[in-house]
């Protein structure tokens, strides 16, 4: 999107969550930015304080378990566990008496002591070398201005009285923000702090709100109530355009509801290409709620489901039984069509409550995925067992995480054929495994002969390949999932494989409408997407000739 006169302002940022959008905008103030009251307090009224806090916490628990039960019935239990973490947080009984020696020993008042301890512990979070703990100071944050709107005795978010058709612009977005949004209010979100990774990328991509991030000095560059024009496709936005610039873009936003009205109708038939190639267009999920999504939009399977869902949520380890149960209930609906289960890819910033694991320097390059399996063999055994038995009666293949070396398959495999020959099955179900490293896609020649099928992490495979996390905003603009080194190890992955083996890939980029074409004239006839996105992605396909060749 460009401004096509010098009356248009065009404000660049990066795209946090795809779509067009158009609508006035709505400066957001979060409350931690505000001044409180600051006052001493007796000796005598330090129970009093405190029973404000207690009572507060109280409140702000009860408020977490409704946003996680909301969330979970209308978006995901990828959602829910925010607010569950959160309530997990507020429980901890350090952070109780750290509260309890702060009014003790400052003597002020409750909302001074909840900014103190909060902003301490954000600090601690942020100046964190592992990327998973710096990712929850916005998890303290976001608590901290929840204990505040209760003292307050503020009971309506400011966001809930937003005006129809605003385009929210903040500096950034917590969890208690974005359950208020919602897509008959909320036309698009601008956001000055807002990448990839963040709980606001999440959140609107499930709603299906179109977000740019990483607009600098966002409330003088966007005044409140200007008419904006947001591109979260490209990542820009138009201040204040012109007539004929808004009668434009106000045309392609018509369009392109007009093509999702039309991607809707034909979810369920398949995606075949314009000259006649059929296509496979796979969900990602993490839940039983994400699997009848993903049915209902018209998967033609599942081709990633994630198994850190039951993990995370679990302060115990699932044993076998309370596994093979939940993931039967779950697939039940799609027990018919292929499906791919991923070994728990735990590590970097997943890291489940059942797991003692260890602090590292650079966990992102550390005890991840099948490296952190092979150091808990009894873990990963359960696993096995599990998915052995689910594929009597289901398609399931089992997929390998975060592999670098040979050994990482032929561990997983060695144990998968102990599990059968113990149980007295009557087959292996395939294993296959993520091309996550650049180390894997130049060795995949070496890795094919002992893998049944592989799936492209585009994700990881990306932040690897450009030494740029995808949650750090400070390299965002290295982060590039189209980038020629990275396109270039998807060709030699494909190239190499395809006439062997099937190849999926199930990253970000595989929703990227710009570049659906571009990965299938690579030689990819699988994606697997989120839920949301299947009918689109079918829609983009059989738009496309995919036998021309394409240089990278």
């Amino acid at each position: 999107m460009r401004a096509t006169t010098c009356k248009n302002k065009l404000v660049n940022g990066v795209s946090v969550s795809s779509g067009l959008a158009w609508g006035r905008a709505y400066h957001y103030q979060d409350i931690l930015w505000r001044e409180h009251d600051h006052y001493a307090v007796s000796k005598q009224q330090l129970t009093n304080e405190y029973d404000r806090i207690d009572t507060a916490i109280d409140d702000v628990q009860d408020d977490l378990m409704h946003s996680a039960q909301n969330t979970k019935e209308h978006l995901n239990d990828e959602v829910a566990d925010i607010f569950q973490v959160q309530s997990m947080m507020l429980d901890d009984l350090t952070l109780l008496d750290q509260l309890k020696d702060t009014l003790r020993t400052e003597q002020i008042n409750a909302e001074q002591v909840i900014k103190i301890v909060f902003r301490r512990l954000a600090e601690q979070f942020r100046d964190a070398k592992d990327e998973a703990f710096r990712s929850k100071a916005d998890d303290i944050e976001d608590l901290c201005r929840r204990l505040l709107m209760s003292l307050g005795g503020i009971q309506a978010h400011m966001l809930e009285r937003l005006p129809p058709h605003s385009v929210v612009v903040a500096r950034r977005l917590l969890p208690s923000d974005t359950i208020y949004l919602s897509r008959q209010a909320a036309a698009g979100v601008i956001l000055e702090q807002g990448g990839l990774g963040s709980h606001a990328a999440l959140l609107t991509r499930e709603l299906g709100i179109p977000c740019v991030g990483h607009v600098q000095d966002i409330f003088n560059t966007v005044t409140n109530r200007s008419l904006l024009l947001l591109d979260g496709d490209n990542g820009s936005v138009v201040v204040d355009p012109d007539r004929e610039t808004f009668l434009g873009f106000r045309d392609l936003v018509k369009n392109q509801r007009k093509r999702l009205r039309k991607a809707q109708q034909q979810r369920f038939a398949p995606a075949v290409s314009a000259d006649g190639e059929q296509i496979s267009v796979m969900a990602n999920v993490n839940s039983p709620e994400d699997v009848l999504n993903a049915k209902a939009q018209g998967c033609d399977g599942i081709g990633l489901y994630r198994l850190e869902g039951v993990y995370l949520s679990n302060k115990m380890v699932p044993s076998a039984e309370e596994l093979y149960s939940y993931l039967r209930e779950a697939l039940y609906v799609v027990r018919d069509q292929p499906l791919v289960i991923r070994l728990l890819d735990a590590g970097g910033d997943k890291r489940p409550p059942s797991l003692s694991l260890p602090d590292e320097p650079d966990p992102f390059l550390g005890l991840r995925g099948i490296r952190l399996l092979r150091e808990n063999l009894d873990l990963l055994k359960t696993q096995l067992e599990v998915l052995a038995k689910l594929s009597l009666t289901m398609k399931v293949t089992i997929l390998i995480p975060m592999v670098t070396l040979k050994e990482d398959i032929l561990v997983v495999r060695r144990m998968l054929q102990d599990v059968v020959a113990e149980k007295g099955y009557r087959q292996v179900p395939p294993l296959g495994f993520m091309v996550e490293t650049p180390a894997a896609a130049l060795c995949i020649e070496q890795l094919l002969p002992l893998t049944d099928f592989i799936s492209i992490g585009s994700n990881d495979l990306t932040q690897y390949t450009m030494a740029a996390g995808r949650e750090n905003m400070s390299v965002s603009s290295y982060y590039i999932e189209h980038h020629p080194a990275v396109l270039s190890l998807i060709r030699q992955v494909i190239a190499n494989s395809q006439k062997q083996i099937p190849v999926s890939l199930c990253g970000e980029l595989a929703a990227n409408k710009q570049h659906i074409s571009s990965l299938l004239r690579l030689g990819l006839r699988s994606f697997s997407v989120a839920p949301p996105m299947i009918p689109e992605v079918k829609s983009i396909i059989r738009l496309c000739r995919v036998k021309e060749s394409l240089q990278v």
